[in-house]
C-alpha cells in the first residue's frame, strides 16, 4: 500500500496529537534501585528538544547567505509560496530562506528581525530534509509541507 509523503506526515502528527492527550503526569515506573524514571511530559520534551536542536544545528552549517545579497535584506525575494515541493529541491538557499520568512511571519507575530532568522532557518531545514530524497514529495505544495514543519516543530 502505497501513501503519499503528507498523508504519512498527517497521520504522524495526528498519532502524537493524540497520544498528548492520554499523557500521565506520573512517573512511568521505578527502578529495582529505586531510581524514579522520566515522565511521559519530560520525555516528550526530551525529543522535542533534540528535533528542535538537529534542525538548529544543521540550519546554522547552512546559514549562509549568497555574497551579492546585501545584509538585512535576506527575507526579500521568495518566490516559492505557491511552488511545488521540485521547484523546492532546485531553488537557491536564499529563496528559499526568504520564503520561510514569509510563511512565518504570516504564521506567528515575530518579536524582532533574529527570531525571524532563527524560525526561517529552521523552517527551511525542515522542509528540505523533509522532502531530501523523497520523488514521490515532488508534486505536493512548498506550502503545505512548510504547515506540517512549522506544527511539529511548534513555531
Amino acid at each position: 500500500m502505497k501513501r503519499n509523503f503528507s498523508t504519512l506526515f498527517i497521520c504522524i502528527l495526528l498519532v502524537g496529537c493524540s497520544e498528548s492527550k492520554n499523557r500521565s503526569e506520573k512517573p512511568l515506573a521505578q527502578t529495582s534501585e529505586g531510581i524514579q524514571q522520566e515522565t511521559v511530559d519530560e520525555y516528550n520534551a526530551r525529543k522535542k528538544s533534540e528535533v528542535l536542536n538537529k534542525y538548529e544545528q544543521k540550519a546554522n552549517k547552512n546559514n549562509k547567505l549568497p555574497a551579492q545579497q546585501k545584509p538585512g535584506k535576506w527575507y526579500e525575494g521568495g518566490t516559492l509560496h505557491q511552488s511545488k515541493v521540485a521547484e523546492w529541491k532546485k531553488a537557491t538557499e536564499a529563496n528559499r530562506l526568504a520564503t520561510c520568512a514569509d510563511f512565518i511571519a504570516k504564521a506567528r507575530t515575530i518579536s524582532n528581525m533574529n527570531d525571524l532568522l532563527a524560525k526561517s532557518v529552521g523552517l527551511r531545514a525542515c522542509i528540505t530534509e523533509a522532502t531530501k530524497g523523497l520523488p514521490s514529495t515532488d508534486n505536493e505544495k512548498v506550502s503545505d509541507i512548510a504547515v506540517l514543519c512549522i506544527i511539529q516543530l511548534g513555531y
